[in-house]
């Protein structure tokens, strides 16, 4: 093992055989060259640090200097370290406090979420390192490299990094990345590269963060378990923007929110698919409202409810306004078909179409929100008022029905140049008619059974057992205030 003064002579050398100039910002510190040169100027820096990393020695020595330090403890990334503080000439990166709380307020919350199952133990050993020490220098930029990555991939990831049983495992990343960091830590600005991890402008996101940081500093109002779920739930907020524009259906909590120039402009409380057909998430734009709008039934229910029906009763079809449409857009008497050949599996080779005329009886109602979905979910009126009143409304086959759709309609189609009178004379003519949206009205459809309004802990029935086996953390997160000091 060599000693630290010559390992950081090998460092100053290797450097000198190919310079790297850090810099907080090539914008501010190169005003006059053009963008193109100051792409160059970073390339050409990159270059120089990607062929300082194939000194074999260097990367050995500097490898045995962190596990030294790290004595006992366990690294997620040692050749990411390695890389991190060759940059850094081995000096400390953490040396401004108000980075360190910044980042550790962010970071408690990741870990405490059990999205990442290495998260807790790195968070347990900076606990249990000294202040000031390299070693928390160290185990503090392995957290900011597993946090950084969760970050810039959890939007493609959502379904299998934030429901169920997680499967986050961390990748390493980009050595601009690690650049990145090393330049603007040395020159004073970590808490610069930080920020732009921390979505801070995400108010429901933010609520989460600030109230389990009042739990950590001593307040003490909620247990560990709840602590826990609300870290978790706080990774689903963190995906969708602030309710300013749009509609907003949270699907446990059976409610829809729509939201105009920040103002909410109808609440509404929804039905949702029931656990075998569920309601997916999904983030969309409404494209435009249905008024009298047929249904084509989806394949799924035709298959599982529809045919069955019309096997056993012949006058089915007629009873729910069905009609059935062969592929060339011919209609089909009932009596022609033989039922009996599409029992079962054989549903699936069923060769027409089936399909409910509008009108009061329709499983739509008079109203449907179109919107791109691969599963060909949107938002509809009901005949059928008195689900509403029902307190677990997981009902339908996947759609989402809006209690308040004639409400909603009325605001989308006003916007659209529509007014009243001629709302109601559509209305009332049965006559299908398609209105694009004028105005960009985006849907989210999401998933969060924990989460904090206004300092009070809300929660909801985890109706899809979406939430994964949470248990309380084996670290008891009111014991940590010491971190955020």
């Amino acid at each position: 093992m060599i000693k630290n003064k010559k390992l950081i002579l090998l460092i100053l050398v290797s450097i000198m055989a190919f310079p790297l100039s850090v810099v907080a910002n090539t914008d501010q510190v190169l005003p006059n060259l053009s963008l193109t040169k100051q792409q160059i100027h970073t390339e050409n820096r990159l270059a120089k640090f990607q062929r300082l990393m194939k000194n074999p020695q260097l990367l050995s020595d500097v490898g045995a200097y962190i596990r030294k330090k790290m004595k006992n403890n366990r690294l997620q990334s040692l050749n990411q370290l390695k890389k991190v503080y060759i940059l850094a000439n081995l000096e400390p990166l953490w040396t401004d406090q108000k980075t360190e709380q910044m980042f550790l307020r962010d970071y408690i919350v990741f870990a405490a979420s059990g999205v990442s199952k290495s998260a807790l133990v790195t968070l347990k050993q900076i606990i249990e390192s000294p202040k000031g020490s390299m070693q928390r220098d160290i185990l503090l930029t392995d957290a900011l490299l597993d946090y950084v990555y969760y970050s810039k991939n959890v939007n493609n990831n959502i379904n299998s990094w934030l429901y169920q049983s997680s499967t986050y495992q961390r990748r390493d990343l980009s050595d601009q990345v690690l650049l990145q960091w090393v330049d603007l830590a040395k020159s004073n600005y970590g808490e610069l590269f930080i920020s732009k991890y921390i979505p801070s402008d995400n108010k429901l996101y933010m609520e989460i963060i600030n109230k389990i940081a009042m739990e950590v500093e001593g307040e003490q109002s909620i247990d560990n378990m709840t602590i826990a779920k609300l870290a978790l739930n706080a990774q689903r907020l963190r995906l969708i923007p602030n309710f300013d524009n749009g509609l907003y259906v949270n699907i446990p909590a059976y409610q829809l929110d729509y939201y105009k120039n920040g103002a909410l402009a109808l609440h509404s409380v929804v039905v949702v698919g029931r656990k075998k057909r569920q309601t997916p998430i999904l983030f969309s734009q409404l494209s435009d409202v249905v008024v009298n709008p047929p249904w084509t039934i989806p394949p799924t229910i035709l298959e599982e409810d529809v045919i069955p029906k019309f096997a056993k009763d012949p006058n089915y079809g007629s009873k729910k306004g069905f009609e059935i449409i062969s592929y060339s857009g011919k209609t089909v008497e009932p009596s022609a078909i033989d039922w009996e050949n599409y029992k079962g599996e054989n549903a699936k080779k069923f060769p027409y179409m089936v399909r409910q005329k509008p009108g009061k009886r329709a499983a739509l109602g008079r109203y449907k929100f179109n919107m791109p979905s691969a599963d060909a979910i949107f938002l509809h009126d009901t005949p059928h008022k008195n689900v509403f009143s029902r307190k677990k409304r997981a009902l339908s086959s996947g759609c989402v029905r809006v209690q308040k759709a004639a409400q909603l309609s009325e605001i989308l189609l006003s916007e659209a140049g529509w007014d009243i009178s001629k709302q109601k004379a559509v209305y009332r003519s049965e006559k299908t008619t398609f209105v694009k949206i004028r105005s960009e009205n985006p849907v989210y459809l999401y998933y969060v059974t924990n989460w904090v309004e206004n300092g009070v802990v809300r929660s909801v029935s985890d109706v899809y057992r979406l939430d994964p086996k949470l248990r309380s953390n084996s670290i008891d997160l009111h014991s940590i205030n010491t971190l955020l000091e």
